[in-house]
């Protein structure tokens, strides 16, 4: 009887108890976090609070709740806590590196009935990085790489969200912006999961000096446009000159998705951006980015055109080594004489072929004519937004020069040479490079000695080394010719005529030429005579010592010519150019002249630039020293369009 008396005071008891503590009726009212969507960058973190009530609405305190996150997207600190008066727990949250949906649970274990109750809150864990820009703005211009391709929707783009824009299948242009006007950009920001719509957004970035930016966009689907239209525009102008961001303009972006309470960097977008004097007036398809670095690089801070002209002009004035391109490669006038030569003229590379990047190996990768040094300078001043510059070609003047083909570009000797005297055998040995045409004591071989006469028939039969050209009775009119010694050695028969003497040679020929240097070292001995020219009283009495291969190809002149190629004046990144062309082209900014092919200039005048570049005017193998007249004519071509 008492034991059982024990049992019902217990159970009354108990229920006392637990009715005075409404441990029966607690709940979990609710779990928040202050963050719903997170970057789950391993940094971003959120504050969750859960509140345990009875079933009165009142809080409980000293409650112990346990804390967990499922799936493990984050961590929690602590993951067990103990309510307060309050009834409140509260617990940090911090992400890892995975993106996706997290289940925030909250439990609590009731005393004495020994069941558990429960509440949770959802978060979402979004990857989030800048995967697109997009230069925009009123004086922006897009720029050509010199591979020629152009621009699509996006300046930068990373299409494997790797971080940069570097990889096959990414997007990377430079662009151009006239000094002092303002940049605007748009971009696309890649998000996963994606968000609500409603999700407030907010993008900055952090470029140099002024170029800053700060907007709001929103959320569509799994991308963000900031701004949805139109363009960002920086905090700032651009420099006040010409300018280049290198090796690009970096800006570090990050988002805020609370109203700018917290900001996640997402990542830095690169570009190379040129500051040009004014707006340039290249055609679109000729703005390559070869034309903005040499002029921003160049002309950096210049205000003015004839600072940006004379800043550009110090570059190519210095041709060895030549102007690099963008990407770093010495560009090239021609090519040293040798077997390519005839290619290169061949090919005759433009402007764009000469900056289009070839493989090393390639021996056109860099290489142009005096068109594409020409394009090449006027393009590049173009770019800046100079205006009246103009190309122009030059040419031998065939008014002034009837015949001529051409003109030799300095350097060249006139030289002088021996002849054999009245006797017709040399007399003369050479020296130093001369040439030894004749050999001493003899005369030119193969020269007509004997001819027939009234009859028309040869009626001589030769002598010694002589050479029998026509049979005895043969109708003819050469007869007889000097034979290896270049003496006559026959006398001649019937009515045949003598035409050289025997024992005699050829009078008046080359004995001994001045050889590669174009000086003559031989002294003159009995009776030969010293000559310049070949041809006395000719137009064009010089004619050309043996060359080495050129445009178009082979080799040119004779070991008995007395004008000879020197070295000369070096070409852009080439020692020896070729010596001689037909036309040739520079260009004019003012009235100024400037030939970039070799750096020269600038000319104040036309005669100015002829008497600099040439020596002489050429047709076919015969040459005449360049006159104090002008003697080339100067053609101004239509800008390009």
């Amino acid at each position: 009887m008492a034991r059982r008396a024990w049992v019902i005071v217990t159970a009354l008891l108990a229920s006392f108890l637990i009715r005075s503590q409404n441990v029966f009726a607690w709940k979990v009212v609710s779990v928040s976090v202050d963050r719903a969507t997170l970057i789950a960058n391993g940094v971003s973190t959120a504050k969750v609070t859960a509140l345990v009530l009875d079933e009165a609405g009142r809080p409980v305190p000293s409650a112990a709740v346990r804390l967990s996150v499922s799936p493990a997207l984050g961590t929690l600190t602590p993951t067990i806590a103990t309510t307060g008066p309050t009834g409140i727990v509260t617990s940090t949250f911090k992400t890892l590196k995975t993106e996706g949906s997290a289940t925030i649970k909250a439990d609590v274990n009731v005393p004495i009935v020994g069941s558990t109750i429960s509440g949770s809150a959802v978060m979402t864990l979004v990857k989030i990085k800048i995967d697109g820009l997009t230069f925009t703005g009123p004086t922006m211009r897009n720029v050509r790489l010199d591979s020629g391709f152009d621009p699509g929707p996006y300046h930068w783009f990373d299409n494997n969200k790797d971080g940069d824009a570097l990889d096959v299948g990414d997007t990377l242009f430079p662009v151009a912006y006239v000094r002092n006007s303002m940049v605007q950009v748009r971009t696309h920001i890649q998000i996963q999961p994606p968000i609500p719509s409603s999700t407030p957004v907010r993008i900055r970035g952090n470029g140099p000096g002024l170029i800053d930016f700060d907007g709001t966009g929103s959320a569509v689907g799994s991308s963000v446009s900031v701004p949805s239209s139109g363009g960002l525009s920086a905090r700032g102008l651009l420099p006040k000159v010409v300018y280049w961001y290198n090796p690009g303009m970096t800006i570090a972006w990050s988002i805020s998705l609370d109203n700018g309470v917290t900001w996640t960097p997402i990542g830095n977008t690169t570009n190379r951006v040129y500051v040009t004097l004014a707006a340039p007036i290249n055609a679109p398809s000729l703005l390559y980015e070869t034309f903005l670095h040499i002029g921003c690089r160049n002309a950096i801070n210049a205000t003015t055109p004839a600072a940006v002209v004379a800043a550009v002009w110090n570059d190519f004035k210095v041709p060895i080594p030549g102007v690099k391109r963008a990407d770093g490669v010495s560009m090239q006038y021609w090519a040293e004489d040798g077997s390519d030569m005839v290619k290169i003229g061949r090919n005759c590379q433009p402007v764009t072929a000469m900056i289009y990047p070839r493989s090393p190996a390639d021996f056109l990768n860099g290489v142009g004519t005096c068109v594409a040094w020409s394009q090449l300078f006027n393009e590049v001043l173009r770019a800046q937004g100079v205006t009246d510059t103009h190309i122009v070609e030059v040419r031998a003047n065939g008014t002034v020069n009837p015949g001529s083909i051409g003109f030799l570009v300095k350097n060249w000797n006139f030289g002088t040479h021996l002849r054999s005297g009245v006797n017709g055998i040399c007399q003369s040995v050479k020296a130093g490079d001369d040439v030894q045409v004749i050999p001493v004591a003899k005369g030119k071989p193969n020269e007509v000695c004997i001819t027939s006469g009234i009859n028309a028939r040869c009626n001589t039969l030769k002598s010694g080394d002589d050479l029998q050209v026509a049979p005895v009775g043969q109708q003819t009119t050469d007869c007889i010719n000097s034979g290896q010694d270049g003496i006559c050695q026959t006398t001649r028969a019937d009515d045949d005529l003598q035409v050289i003497g025997v024992g005699r040679g050829s009078p008046n020929q080359v004995c001994v030429s001045s050889g590669k240097n174009g000086l003559l070292s031989a002294i003159k001995a009995g009776d030969d005579t010293i000559q310049a020219g070949m041809v006395i009283g000719d137009r064009y009495p010089y004619k050309l010592y043996l060359g080495d291969l050129t445009d178009p190809g082979g080799g040119y002149g004779s070991i008995d010519g007395d004008c000879a190629n020197q070295p000369g004046i070096a070409g852009q990144d080439t020692v020896e150019p070729p010596e001689f062309f037909q036309n040739h082209f520079i260009v004019r900014y003012g009235t100024q002249l400037y030939d970039p092919s070799y750096g020269a200039g600038p000319f104040s005048s036309e005669i100015a630039h002829e008497n600099a570049a040439i020596h002489g005017i050429s047709t076919g193998t015969r040459a005449k020293k360049n006159a104090v007249e002008q003697e080339l004519k100067y053609l101004q071509l239509p800008d390009p369009q």
